[in-house]
């Protein structure tokens, strides 16, 4: 089934604070899905080089779903989702999160062509050892382990003539193999 009226609010950068599905609710129950977002700032942001900031997370959203689960996504400068970390909550408790974490090309290795796209997607399995700050009953800072030796991550690589993406891989694990 499919929710019969949508009920949105905006702030005034035009940008989803409340979204009410009448008839939407979490797991067929029928009644109202309330979802509510927040936006906010990176306060370490700072002055990052050019290079950095591919890879710096420099804004964030906050979803509260209805059925209780709560999800922060944060974006680098050029609004590229960098971290996506889904809560299981307990009122303000967070019990377990999920993080999916991407890196940029960041053209610092003299491969500016390639400069902002997708270089790898660590799916969860791959982000057990992120340390996670939190405020609230919210995530407000992601800490990468790029030391880990289990779980999926994707690579990506691109030509250097056309900037198409060229090859994707699989590689166990956030730690770089010592070939690259």
């Amino acid at each position: 089934d499919y929710a019969e009226k949508v009920y949105t609010e905006y702030d005034s950068e035009d940008r989803v604070t409340e979204m009410t599905s009448l008839g939407g609710g979490c797991c067929g129950s029928g009644g109202e899905g309330q979802y509510t977002f927040a936006y906010g700032e990176n306060p370490s942001y700072g002055t990052p080089t050019e290079e950095q900031k591919w890879n710096l997370w420099k804004t964030y959203r906050r979803i509260a779903s209805p059925g209780g689960l709560r999800t922060v996504e944060l974006y680098n400068v050029y609004n590229q989702l960098l971290v996506e970390v889904v809560q299981e909550m307990d009122g303000t408790t967070i019990l377990k999160s999920w993080v999916t974490h991407q890196k940029y090309w960041d053209g610092g290795d003299g491969r500016t062509f390639i400069a902002s796209r997708l270089k790898e997607r660590r799916f969860p399995s791959a982000c057990t050892g992120y340390t996670l700050s939190t405020s609230g009953g919210w995530t407000t800072d992601v800490t990468p382990d790029d030391a880990g030796s289990e779980g999926l991550v994707r690579l990506y690589d691109y030509d250097e003539t056309s900037g198409n993406l060229a090859s994707e891989k699989v590689r166990r694990g956030t730690k770089p193999s010592s070939s690259g």
